[in-house]
């Protein structure tokens, strides 16, 4: 099997800058060590299909598109009207599974975990940093820890993660992760930061 390759590579080696007063209050970077699994099916179908995919995943399918589900297959989210993606581990046979489970005439499964880079930022004015370019309130009373959702940065759609209360994951099509990569670097330079490539967990 191939090795996925980073969209960044070369724009990550580990470095710093420094802030504000010397400040260095963020680490950013990529966390490669995903698989990230599409689950769609069809308006007249999507209903009646959820029991199956529930059953797959051991877990339940997300109501919300900003409440994602953590089941026993990796968590949740609900992406679209019949739609969800499935952020598993790395090591992940869930595609197989779920092409096997869903008949073709009810839905339909897309490996994505080479078609999009997952982005971090982490440190006391993350959300702060993130509010340059993203029109979403990511104060913890309207975004708090948990929540997700579809948006974008610059016209290039992202689908943003808060899994604790001062760090941010970033889902972004492999095409645009350089460019988001850049972006997040240059708001993040007034607090300092620090560039890091994430271990697997």
């Amino acid at each position: 099997m191939l090795e996925r390759a980073s969209a960044l590579a070369g724009a990550l080696e580990p470095a710093s800058r420094a802030g504000a007063g010397g400040a260095m209050g963020l680490r950013l970077g990529e966390n490669p060590h995903f698989s990230l699994v599409q689950i769609a099916g069809f308006a007249s179908t999507f209903a009646g299909l959820q029991g199956e995919i529930a059953s797959l995943l051991g877990g339940p399918v997300p109501q919300l598109a900003r409440t994602p589900e953590k089941t026993a297959a990796g968590l949740v989210f609900r992406t679209g009207h019949a739609q969800l993606w499935v952020i598993g581990p790395e090591r992940s046979d869930l595609s197989a599974k779920a092409r096997a489970a869903i008949p073709a005439g009810k839905g339909v499964v897309t490996d994505l975990s080479s078609a999009r880079t997952r982005l971090f930022v982490e440190g006391e004015a993350a959300a702060s940093t993130l509010a340059k370019g993203i029109p979403l309130d990511l104060d913890p009373g309207a975004f708090p820890v948990g929540t997700a959702a579809m948006t974008g940065v610059h016209h290039v759609p992202i689908l943003l993660h808060r899994p604790g209360e001062r760090r941010f994951d970033i889902y972004v099509m492999r095409t645009f992760a350089l460019f988001a990569f850049e972006w997040l670097a240059d708001a993040a330079l007034e607090f300092g930061y620090r560039i890091e490539t994430e271990a697997a967990a």
